[in-house]
């Protein structure tokens, strides 16, 4: 993401276009995408199109302040730097508008880690059975 960001966000979307393909390797399986494949157009009729084939889509969020801490924003930085938190705010913003379009339920991670988010996910869409059958 350093060396080339823009050429590792199309390898992302690339990636996620290709495991949301209709009986592709994504094909009843949960599919973890970055937060910005979503903003990728093909990625987002990818998304609309699983959902009409009945899909479940879950989307993870958290506080400002919660994501500030994770993301290493709350540090003291240069004056130079302008003011990340709010370009932070800003994108979050974005992403949240984009996913709010497709999004069957929300997840809020600001007190939970991910194995409590995953039971309270498989808890609201109804698939402790289907998650406990695997194991």
């Amino acid at each position: 993401m350093t060396d080339d960001p823009e050429a590792a966000l199309d390898a992302l979307a690339v990636a996620a276009h290709e495991v949301l393909t209709p009986d592709g390797p994504g094909t009843g399986a949960i599919v973890v995408l970055s937060a910005s494949s979503i903003l990728n157009p093909e990625v987002m009729e990818d998304l609309v199109a699983a959902k009409g084939a009945g899909t479940k889509v879950v989307g993870l969020r958290a506080s400002l302040s919660t994501l500030v801490r994770r993301n290493g924003l709350d540090a003291p930085r240069p004056a130079a730097l302008g003011t990340p938190r709010a370009w932070f705010r800003a994108q979050l913003a974005v992403l949240e508008e984009a996913y709010s379009k497709v999004t069957d339920l929300w997840c809020d991670t600001d007190t939970c880690d991910g194995s409590m988010a995953a039971r309270l996910i498989t808890a609201e869409l109804g698939t402790d059975s289907l998650i406990k059958a695997r194991n």
